[in-house]
């Protein structure tokens, strides 16, 4: 099994593509990101303002950060003893990324326009722009999963497997009460009730076997997992 591979430039292109708002002449079966409709806010700006920050290079990092964790935890084992990530280097990633998703959040700290960007839904109480911010790392981890090993994860099992461990990932990470893993205007269907008590599922489980450690007092002592065992499946 080769170790990941994701350039920032293919990144940045995969991001640029799935935030980009869908015009006419679009092709139906390319992929993008519905932002205008997982709100009832119908500020354009607003919009546009999100779609430059989420193509941006911290934004990228972290993206290409969560993968290679999504990797090493899944996958990591499937490599010779010799050829695996020592614990003390997956920490230094799980460190990296937190520092840089304290960083990537920060616009919605921001003013724009006089009003806060950092404006919550209504319905889930949860930050939009967080939220969105989630959805494009999950989504984008998962893709550069699956275009480097097709054979693999266009299997359906294995490719729900790696979902469900970039969920988990996220989850411990940097969304340990799930609070940015909804959408107020979709939270309601059947599917959404579906996915919201999985991930209810893997919250539970995680807490209940101890899996974590907490990060330094300057790290503000945020819940990670402490070993990449147990592959996707685990929670």
């Amino acid at each position: 099994m080769e170790p990941l591979k994701a350039s920032p430039e293919a990144i940045t292109e995969m991001i640029a593509k799935y935030v980009e708002k869908r015009e006419n002449g679009m092709k139906q079966s390319e992929e993008k990101l519905p932002m205008e409709a997982l709100t009832t806010r119908t500020d354009p700006d607003l919009f546009a303002r999100m779609r430059r920050w989420l193509s941006s290079s911290d934004v990228v990092r972290l993206t290409g950060l969560l993968a290679h964790l999504t990797f090493w935890r899944l996958l990591g084992r499937l490599r010779p003893a010799s050829g695996r990530l020592p614990e003390p280097a997956l920490q230094t990633l799980r460190l990296a990324a937190y520092e840089l998703w304290n960083k990537v959040q920060a616009p919605s700290r921001h003013q724009v326009r006089g009003a806060q960007l950092l404006c919550f839904d209504e319905a889930s109480s949860a930050s939009f722009f967080l939220s969105v911010l989630v959805l494009v790392l999950k989504r984008c981890v998962v893709q550069v999963h699956a275009e480097q090993y097709k054979k693999l994860f266009s299997v359906p099992e294995p490719y729900s497997q790696l979902v469900d461990a970039v969920n988990l990932l996220i989850m411990q990470l940097f969304d340990s009460d799930c609070a940015y893993s909804s959408f107020g205007a979709l939270s309601s269907s059947a599917d959404a009730m579906r996915i919201w008590k999985k991930l209810h599922t893997f919250q539970t489980h995680s807490e209940a076997r101890g899996e974590g450690f907490r990060l330094p007092a300057s790290s503000r002592g945020i819940k990670v997992l402490e070993h990449p065992s147990g592959g996707a499946s685990s929670g």
